[in-house]
């Protein structure tokens, strides 16, 4: 949050000296009153705006190609206007296939890496358990590195969403 506000007040000042010298140089008049400061807020809102709209295109670039987006977490906010229309994404779970471990001898059980990514807090990772046979789909949270088996947090996936995708890719290669 510290970065954004700090990356808006540059652009402000930016677009502020860039409109001061167009009225100095070009126009050859001091500029009117309210014409910087107006290009300066409507310089942080773009910006910002920007930031905000494009942090799941920004952020997910640089995921492996292998990897599965299953779900996006849309937000919309009457303080940002903008996202009644255009709902921002501000989370997403995402699996890589290619990253995966077998758990039964028979080949027929697999298990991967799975990771919430949400924007402002932290990746929690899950392992996510895939029986070829049933064409079950679990997620178990990790602890600390430590897969828990047990936990009450387990959730079990059909093929919603891009699931359903992932399944194929694990049990391809069964």
């Amino acid at each position: 949050m510290l970065t954004t506000l700090l990356g808006a007040i540059v652009v402000a000042v930016s677009v502020a000296g860039i409109v001061s010298m167009f009225f100095r140089f070009i126009i050859r008049r001091p500029a009117p009153k309210g014409v910087i400061p107006v290009a300066a807020g409507v310089a942080m809102l773009g910006f910002t705006g920007w930031l905000e709209q494009s942090w799941f295109e920004r952020n997910s670039a640089g995921l492996p190609p292998s990897s599965i987006i299953v779900e996006q977490g849309q937000f919309s906010n009457i303080i940002q206007p903008w996202t009644l229309i255009w709902p921002r994404i501000n989370s997403y779970v995402v699996v890589d296939p290619d990253d995966k471990a077998q758990v039964a001898t028979d080949g027929e059980i697999w298990e991967t890496p799975m990771f919430r990514i949400q924007r402002y807090t932290g990746v929690r990772e899950f392992r996510l358990v895939v029986n070829c046979t049933t064409n079950d789909i679990v997620g178990l949270p990790v602890f600390q590195g430590v897969v828990d088996r047990d936990s009450q947090d387990a959730r079990s996936f059909g093929t919603d969403g891009n699931f359903g995708a992932v399944r194929d890719a694990l049990c391809a290669s069964a």
